[in-house]
């Protein structure tokens, strides 16, 4: 993948995760890998860690178990805890880019692919909070 490409879809990516997750300290980083005040590979390095300390233990098995089983709160619970996974995989593509973009398409896709995904359990969970209140 070009070097160029690879940049856009980080962009793209720390664009799109700003609107969703939060984190006082991760939002400083994108801002300033936004604005390129600083694209580093180590910037990015250090607010993976960063982010990997605040997700906590390891996520409970129920957020696993199948849709049908898992219910409303379960749903809730999977659509609250993936910003900080998204911005997780959207800040190690971002230090893949940097240190190599020519070889950081897998980075890219597996960020794309969380974020498509917490969009589509944003919709289905909105459905089902919809379909339970109509009950």
């Amino acid at each position: 993948m070009p070097a160029s490409r690879a940049h856009d879809l980080v962009l793209e990516m720390v664009t799109t995760t700003k609107g969703i997750y939060y984190n006082p300290q991760w939002i400083e980083w994108a801002d300033a890998w936004l604005s390129g005040r600083d694209r580093s590979a180590v910037s990015a390095e250090r607010i993976v860690r960063r982010i990997r300390d605040l997700q906590g233990p390891e996520c409970q098995s129920d957020l696993f178990e199948d849709v049908a089983r898992c219910g409303l709160r379960e749903l809730g619970n999977l659509v609250a805890a993936l910003p900080s996974g998204i911005a997780f995989a959207v800040t190690l593509a971002a230090a893949d880019v940097a240190g190599n973009p020519e070889d950081s398409q897998a980075a890219l896709d597996a960020a794309g692919a969380m974020i498509r995904s917490f969009e589509y359990l944003r919709r289905l969970h909105g459905r089902k909070v919809a379909e339970a209140l109509g009950s």
